[in-house]
């Protein structure tokens, strides 16, 4: 059985390998440090489905990856979804120009 001091280094180290290396350059209030200036960041449009809304949980998620929806989280039987956002009349993927 290992020893309680060489578990706790295992632990310590395993805690250094997982911080990023940004650690400690975001705001006190534990947010993720801003972008950097002129960085472009997507805008999303998000879709949420209860368990009222959803006929057939197939159903649903089959027709939200048909229409670029990406599943993000669900949590007790809701089902919330992401994509970007789209200039109206812009198509929803770029043209392939090959």
């Amino acid at each position: 059985m290992k020893s309680l001091p060489s578990l706790s280094f295992v632990a310590l180290l395993a805690m250094g390998a997982c911080a990023p290396a940004s650690y400690g350059t975001g705001p006190a209030s534990g947010l993720p440090p801003p972008l950097p200036p002129g960085a472009q960041v997507p805008l999303w449009d998000y879709y949420c489905a209860g368990p009222t809304q959803t006929d057939g949980l197939d159903k649903l998620l089959e027709a939200a990856g048909q229409n670029g929806w990406e599943l993000v989280t669900s949590d007790g039987g809701f089902y919330c979804f992401k994509r970007p956002q789209v200039e109206a009349g812009a198509p929803a993927v770029p043209a392939d120009d090959s």
